[in-house]
């Protein structure tokens, strides 16, 4: 997630400290809207880390300041900046390993495929809102070709 508003509240509050905040749709309110949570603060980091995987290996990656906020059982990687999120370096970076994960949530319809797929038992698609929909064809788009998949 996204959210520079909600990484700098954590870094001033402290690691493992617990934070009630207002979280998300800091990128784009058409689509999506903040949620209330209250978690634990179990990491903090610069963001910055060099993905291994298949599709971006060697690149460096600068995710802004960094945060991981524990809610319940789940793990909230929070950035200052969008990344790729196809590698799974993405989170070991911030001490999650994915692979022991019950799920791992990837917004990337197309990009997780040759990292997550190994790791996981299974895939499921789910078409949310925004940019990065699994169903293009749901996205307002106003001039598109008129042969241009997979709108034809």
């Amino acid at each position: 997630m996204i959210d520079k508003q909600a990484v700098n509240k954590a870094i001033k509050l402290g690691l493992n400290k617990t934070i009630r905040l207002k979280i998300g749709g800091s990128l784009n309110r058409i689509y999506n809207q903040p949620i209330n949570i209250i978690g634990k603060i179990i990491n903090i980091s610069d963001g910055i880390c060099r993905y291994k995987g298949k599709a971006y290996t060697g690149r460096i990656v600068d995710m802004g300041n960094t945060i991981v906020i524990k809610i319940n059982n789940v793990n909230l990687l929070v950035a200052e900046k969008s990344m790729p999120t196809t590698d799974l370096k993405m989170y070991r970076s911030q001490g999650i390993e994915p692979s022991k994960m019950k799920f791992v949530v990837v917004k990337s319809p197309l990009g997780l495929w040759t990292e997550y797929e190994p790791i996981s038992k299974a895939v499921i698609l789910v078409d949310t809102s925004g940019s990065c929909r699994e169903d293009l064809t749901k996205l307002p788009f106003k001039k598109i070709p008129k042969f241009f998949f997979p709108f034809n």
